[in-house]
């Protein structure tokens, strides 16, 4: 599972993997020298949990949950794992604040 950290004083994101002999680690961006370290470490913070929930699909398939019926155990893990695309797209396209206002969309 990748975890993610700050270096403040190079205003970088970091991704580590542990590798069992030790850590491996890699830049992933720069980040904006103006951001407060609370919010670059908000960023690493919620990164590290959307990892931790995207391996969880992995260690925890719905195959291995049994029925799939409606509001099982199986069926939810299957719905968790097809939203993949949306948290990609909400990480590459995020919904923020334009013009004083923000559109947020409601499903009825």
């Amino acid at each position: 599972m990748t975890r993610y950290s700050i270096d403040p004083d190079r205003s970088e994101l970091i991704a580590a993997w542990g590798t069992g002999e030790g850590d491996l680690a890699t830049r992933v961006a720069t980040l904006p020298a103006e951001a407060g370290t609370s919010v670059l470490l908000g960023l690493a913070r919620a990164l590290s949990h959307l990892s931790d929930a995207a391996w969880r699909t992995y260690t925890h398939p719905a195959s291995a949950a049994g029925s799939q019926e409606p509001n099982s155990e199986a069926w939810r893990r299957k719905r968790e794992r097809g939203h993949f695309g949306e948290a990609l797209d909400a990480i590459a396209k995020p919904n923020l604040p334009s013009g004083g206002s923000m559109v947020v969309s409601y499903s009825p």
